[in-house]
């Protein structure tokens, strides 16, 4: 580390994460208008480009409700209203709560959406036309009077509480994965790719970085044989987002060996989700708790998926063979991964980001922030992987094209434009499976490919990728 240029180098490196993201998010902060929703009003260019203000509002507005006391499973959508609608909704006079209010996320998340709200005061003066009501209208809206002003200024406040948690979440996926999720440093990462225009926009912009820093807690843990710990991580990661639990048959495929560490974890694994649904369920009942993935599973299709440029559109249909198809491929894919044992934890990451790539191929809507359930798994394989490395900064950018922008590469905002996007997405994540399970095949064990003599000097105090 004599050349001062290398120096500089892993200078760089080693603090970028931590003063590109703080910056990012005050960037951001301080462009947002304080009373309202919607783009700056200094750069109104910017539209979405820069952050997305509806996933962070229904977030508060979930959040919102919650604080206050309600009891979430209505089982109808808010109805969308125009500007005018939304006025009037918000001027009728004797206007009525529902029984229940409308919830999409699972349940356990709503501990998250109230921090939102708790240090903030006035909560009950909200009228029915907010708290049961669609959060587009609630982003569109201009207010008209003081009294709206301090509403939609509290609705800023909750949603910059979100984004600054979520900034803290990124940060400490970057110290979990600089430690490696095996000891002495193994299947580590310097989190750079962490700084990719997509990555950092779907970080403030939705609270997918919750669950991928506690998946990559359960397998840093699961690395340093903390088998309890481990389930526990990944159990609270699966009651926020789900996705997690696709994880969970190639962990216990890799232990099945030692049965009692198997059995430690499943039971672990399921005794938190448990406790953390069963509480809702005795208290508020099924509504309350099945009605979050009842309104996932029979989502319509969307644009910007595979089924129209790729797959027939009838498989995208809520029907019997819709499902068979989306469920039973799904399964087959985490059957035949199951059928070996992964040799290491280095396998168990590369099969998982697999099975998550075709879940995310599968479905019928497009999420793009699901770009970051993929970082805790790929980015400690990335490591001196060039292959991986240049397929994840081309799906970052890919991604970030087609939202929050999208490029003038596809086209006109039609269909061919549209399809353009599906093909360039898919093509990525065709190569990514051709490569993780290539590698899975065929190289040695990570933890070994990255060792060194302790009297060996590094050049790089922090990975690269």
């Amino acid at each position: 580390m004599n050349n001062p240029w290398r120096r500089a180098a892993a200078v760089a490196v080693r603090w970028a994460p931590f003063v590109v993201l703080p910056g990012y998010l005050l960037l951001v902060f301080a462009l947002q208008p304080c009373d309202h929703m919607g783009p700056p009003d200094a750069a109104p260019w910017l539209h979405r480009s820069l952050y997305d203000d509806y996933d962070v509002t229904a977030m508060a507005l979930r959040g919102l409700n919650a604080e206050r006391g309600r009891t979430a499973g209505a089982t109808v959508y808010p109805r969308g209203l125009s500007s005018d609608q939304f006025d009037e909704s918000l001027d009728a006079p004797d206007q009525t709560l529902k029984p229940r209010y409308h919830l999409e996320y699972p349940h356990a998340v709503l501990l998250f959406f109230r921090l939102g709200w708790f240090w903030q005061s006035d909560l009950n003066s909200y009228p029915p036309a907010i708290l049961d009501g669609d959060y587009n209208a609630i982003v569109r809206h201009t207010p008209r009077n003081d009294q709206e002003r301090r509403w939609w200024g509290e609705f800023r406040r909750a949603t910059q509480t979100y984004m600054l948690l979520m900034t803290a979440c990124a940060l400490g996926l970057v110290v979990v994965l600089r430690a490696g999720y095996e000891p002495g440093g193994g299947l580590s990462s310097s989190g750079l790719l962490l700084l990719l225009p997509a990555a950092l926009y779907f970080t403030l912009n939705r609270f997918d970085m919750l669950p991928a820093l506690l998946t990559a807690l359960s397998l840093a843990c699961l690395g340093r044989r903390k088998t309890a710990a481990s389930a526990l991580f990944l159990a609270a990661a699966t009651i926020v987002k789900v996705y997690p639990v696709l994880l969970a048959p190639l962990v216990l495929r890799r232990l099945l060996p030692e049965w009692r560490r198997a059995g430690v974890w499943l039971l672990c694994y399921a005794g938190a989700a448990a406790a953390f649904l069963l509480p809702t369920l005795l208290l508020e009942g099924w509504p309350t708790l099945w009605e979050p993935f009842h309104f996932q599973f029979n989502r319509e299709p969307m644009p910007f998926t595979a089924y129209g440029p790729l797959l027939p559109l009838d498989l995208a249909a809520n029907d019997l063979t819709g499902r068979l198809f989306r469920l039973g491929g799904l399964a087959l894919t985490v059957a035949a991964l199951c059928l070996t044992r992964p040799p290491d934890l280095a396998s168990v990451l590369r099969r998982g980001a697999v099975v998550l790539i075709v879940f995310i191929g599968l479905t019928v809507y497009f999420s793009p922030q699901w770009l970051l359930w993929l970082l805790p798994l790929c980015l400690p394989l990335a490591r001196r992987n060039w292959p991986l490395v240049g397929l994840l900064v081309v799906l970052d950018l890919i991604t970030y094209n087609t939202f929050p922008v999208f490029s003038a590469v596809w086209g006109p905002m039609d269909q061919a434009g549209f399809d353009r996007a599906v093909y360039a997405r898919f093509a990525v994540f065709a190569a990514l499976i051709v490569v993780l399970l290539w590698q899975d095949w065929h190289r040695r064990p990570q933890a070994e490919a990255v060792r060194m003599p302790m009297s060996e000097p590094t050049v790089d105090p922090v990975p690269l990728a």
